[in-house]
């Protein structure tokens, strides 16, 4: 008969080599994982080296240049196109978007300016204060 101790170095020595089995298998695992993804990156690498490729051949100046004059209805600036600084000065200041010189120049009347009176009956709430609105933008936002 095997004694006791015997037994249970022959299990501990079990239990280790299916612990150590089970590792390899996932060490090979995530080196397989590891291996896909760098062959991943080395293809978006050479993608992204290709795409440079054909951004600087489509921004070629020749090439653009000869697109632009083949759809594009440009000329270049003539002398009569040319405005003087004192022509700019007399201009108008311009209004507000949404607003004209007319609405400007007419004050509001008076009966709308003051607020309705309270009937003296009922109680006087305090007034919630109106939630915090961001300033309007004078110039449009970019597209």
């Amino acid at each position: 008969m095997l004694r006791l101790a015997t037994l249970f170095w022959l299990a501990l020595a079990v239990a280790v080599g299916l612990l150590l089995y089970n590792v390899k298998h996932e060490v090979q695992g995530l080196e397989q994982h590891l291996a896909r993804t760098n062959r991943a990156i080395a293809a978006t690498h050479e993608r992204i080296h290709v795409l440079h490729a054909e951004w600087s051949l489509l921004n070629e100046p020749d090439r653009l240049r000869a697109l632009a004059t083949r759809h594009l209805d440009l000329v270049p600036v003539r002398p009569a196109q040319l405005v003087q600084p004192q022509v700019i000065a007399a201009l108008p200041e311009a209004q507000p978007h949404g607003t004209t010189a007319l609405a400007e120049a007419t004050p509001p009347p008076a009966a709308a300016a003051a607020p309705p009176a309270q009937p003296a009956s009922t109680p006087r709430v305090a007034e919630e204060k109106p939630a915090r609105i961001a300033p309007r933008r004078e110039e449009p936002l970019p597209p």
